[in-house]
């Protein structure tokens, strides 16, 4: 069982690289690597958001709370749904009007040079908090398949899969991925439940 365990794991992984990769020579131009040439339609950008809450970090935590708290711990993905709709409502229609590219660049178009580095900062220090996040939580879900690996060295296995996937492909490979790991998702979930 645990072979079949393992040749499933790799299998998925596997699957995930080359659908992500795939194509990757669409990518020709700065616009298409950063942006998928804005073109995403609904069905991609729901896959990538809800993706990027589902992740490995968000369900370790979730259910960690769920054994500790019970029912209450559901409250907390209210957290993501309020935070998003609100989003969605307050912000997403103004980003869309200003045409910014990033967070840093809407910060410098409303409010300046300074807020702009300011913001930079915060998001960068944010970011190297949720990777370390992410990057744990996937060695913990790593480890009892390769436990004859430390988990520094499965984290830098994991890094380098990602960064190469990225690095190739942009956020089109980002996006590919994200379909294919919300259909399994899909299928995977009920299956446990």
């Amino acid at each position: 069982m645990i072979l079949f365990d393992v040749l499933t794991f790799v299998g998925v992984i596997g699957c995930l690289l080359f659908f992500g990769l795939f194509k990757n020579r669409s990518v020709q131009s700065e616009s298409s690597y950063l942006f998928a040439e804005r073109k995403c339609n609904v069905w991609q950008l729901t896959c990538t958001l809800v993706m990027t809450e589902m992740n490995t970090s968000t369900l370790f935590s979730f259910a960690g709370l769920g054994y500790l708290a019970g029912i209450r711990a559901l409250s907390l993905p209210l957290v993501f749904f309020i935070g998003l709709i609100f989003y969605a409502l307050t912000v997403a229609k103004k980003w869309k009007n200003l045409d910014a590219y990033s967070v840093v660049e809407l910060f410098r178009k409303r409010y300046g040079e300074t807020l702009a580095k300011l913001s930079s900062l915060a998001l960068i220090t944010a970011m190297i908090g949720f990777t370390a996040t992410y990057v744990k939580s996937l060695s913990l879900l790593f480890h009892p398949l390769f436990p004859n690996f430390s988990p520094w060295v499965i984290s830098l296995i994991l890094i380098g899969i990602t960064l190469l996937m990225t690095l190739r492909g942009g956020l089109v490979a980002i996006i590919r991925t994200d379909i294919l790991s919300f259909l399994l998702m899909c299928l995977i979930i009920p299956t446990i439940l």
